[in-house]
């Protein structure tokens, strides 16, 4: 373990963060900014707010190809590394999109091997870190799907693309992946999913409030639907973040905050991969 004194976590400053993602996103309600907690009156006014803003939106190709790489462009600011390989961004009209999606599980089932006896939630989660295309259904050819909410689609993209740049730190992209889960194993892999979800919501929060107000209130509610384990990843990640870049923070296989105010940074002793993450994330200086 290596340790960081990077103090308790004040609540009051979550209270800020809170207040600060809701006002960017919906000034008009008056949210005031301090350390206050939210009231209930105050939340069910954000709440209405972002429902009454929502509305039927048909994403274009180069819609997504141009938001995808504006939101590869912010994430690397904010991990302070670039990407290592580029993210492939497409709109599939939708009666194509499960055929499409069955093709690269098959592709990466004959070269990976233990995929057909997964559950299908790989299809979104790793199959992704595999391919390393980011695909989006067209709705409007099926009308008994919701069409999207620009918003909430434009923060789904965030997600995976802050998810993108955690593997590809880490070495787990593409055929790194393939690597990765021969030598770790599949729950060797998901054991660090509570990290890529923790830093993936520390990241967009930092976009949102410098360049993409619009996404604070949905970006706020996805924190409040976070379990234990992962709203401890996030506590560690945003004391961590003081101290250093999410690029460095994002090499680690664990991370824990103490009630001593100190943030423990851990790596795994048993394989080659985290060994050299350890190696890397010592030499670092950022």
């Amino acid at each position: 373990m290596i340790k960081f004194e990077t103090g308790d976590l004040d609540i009051r400053e979550l209270r800020r963060i809170d207040r600060s993602l809701i006002r960017a996103a919906h000034p008009e309600i008056g949210i005031e900014p301090g350390d206050r907690k939210l009231s209930k009156e105050e939340i069910v006014a954000m709440a209405n707010a972002t429902e009454s803003k929502k509305k039927p939106f048909m994403p274009t190709a180069q819609w997504v190809i141009d938001t995808v790489r504006g939101l590869m462009r912010d994430v690397r600011d904010v991990y302070g590394v670039d990407f290592r390989d580029s993210i492939a961004a497409g709109l599939v009209p939708g009666s194509k999109y499960l055929p499409v999606a069955l093709k690269f599980f098959s592709e990466a089932d004959n070269r990976i091997g233990f995929l057909r006896t997964k559950p299908p939630i790989l299809l979104n989660t790793q199959l992704f870190n595999y391919h390393g295309k980011l695909l989006i259904p067209d709705r409007k050819d099926l009308g008994n799907l919701v069409p999207w909410d620009e918003q909430e689609l434009k923060l789904s993209l965030l997600c995976r693309v802050n998810y993108a740049m955690f593997r590809q730190i880490r070495g787990e992209w593409k055929e790194g992946f393939a690597d990765a889960l021969r030598v770790l194993g599949e729950q060797g892999l998901e054991n660090t999913k509570d990290l890529e979800i923790a830093l993936s919501q520390r990241a967009s929060e930092i976009i949102t409030l410098k360049k993409r107000p619009e996404l604070g209130a949905i970006l706020f509610q996805d924190r409040l639907s976070f379990t234990p384990e992962i709203y401890s990843a996030y506590v560690s990640a945003l004391q961590l973040s003081k101290r250093m870049n999410l690029g460095r923070v994002a090499l680690a296989d664990d991370f824990i905050l103490y009630d001593d105010g100190n943030t423990y940074v851990m790596f795994r002793d048993d394989n080659h991969l985290s060994t050299d993450r350890k190696k890397r994330f010592l030499g670092s200086k950022n």
